[in-house]
């Protein structure tokens, strides 16, 4: 979405920003969770995902208020994952990724949410 709003035939800087800080948020937590793999003697095997949405414009709502429409469901999405994790992690017993999970990642993505 970042890249989205710092284009220059769409130039909105505050709105690029806020998503810019978003997206260094989540990658934030990708590199902790790998590096609690890491940590933890495994491997990061990292695997092909779908490429994002580029285009936000949408003819009714314009592009920054469907763009802030769809960042909160990504958010929940998130949130939802790591609560796979964490049950995941609960299952295996492993109260260490729970922890961190919980201490590092899940706060995060509430407030996020909330915002």
């Amino acid at each position: 979405m970042y890249a989205y709003f710092a284009r220059d035939n769409v130039y909105l800087p505050g709105i690029a920003e806020h998503f810019h800080k978003d997206s260094l948020e989540e990658r934030g937590h990708a590199e902790l969770l790998m590096n609690y793999q890491i940590t933890r003697g495994g491997r990061v095997e990292l695997q092909a995902i779908m490429p994002p949405q580029v285009e936000y414009d949408h003819p009714e709502k314009g592009d920054a208020l469907y763009a802030f429409e769809v960042s909160p469901s990504l958010e929940k999405l998130n949130n939802d994952m790591l609560v796979v994790l964490h049950r995941i992690a609960e299952d295996a017993e492993d109260t260490a990724l729970q922890d961190s999970i919980e201490g590092e990642l899940l706060e995060d993505q509430v407030k996020s949410i909330q915002e």
